[in-house]
């Protein structure tokens, strides 16, 4: 059932985010931390979602490469909960990351996403 979250699935998932974070590979924490998100948004936990992308951006180091798509997530959560000025700051960052890290893909999905955030409002999402 998509709105229970699965405790043995979430305890792995965060078994392997640990793992990543002791080996202090970003693009594995990136990974996890998204894999994470995915299961709690099936289970329609948006708001914990968003909490652990607030805490994943501000634990990672800047030069974490991948940050873009977490902060593109963040933005497609805070759509999805109604704050579409934050959706469109945080997507905005998403941006300015993906250009830093000179990922045309991050810098497509972020263009995507803000001019998704301007013509629809807060229902526009986007998760990478």
């Amino acid at each position: 059932m998509p709105d229970d979250l699965d405790t043995t699935e979430l305890a792995q998932i965060r078994l392997t985010l640990a793992d990543a974070l002791a080996a202090g590979s970003g693009d594995a924490v990136v990974a996890s931390y998204l894999e994470l998100v995915h299961a709690l948004v099936d289970a329609h936990q948006l708001v914990a979602a968003a909490t652990e992308l607030e805490y994943a951006l501000l634990r990672l180091p800047r030069s974490t490469l991948a940050m873009w798509r977490l902060q593109l997530c963040l933005a497609g959560l805070y759509s999805g909960l109604g704050d579409l000025e934050r959706a469109r700051r945080t997507a905005q960052l998403g941006h300015d990351l993906a250009r830093g890290a000179a990922s045309a893909l991050g810098q497509q999905r972020a263009k995507e996403l803000l001019a998704r955030l301007s013509r629809h409002g807060p229902k526009a999402s986007l998760l990478p």
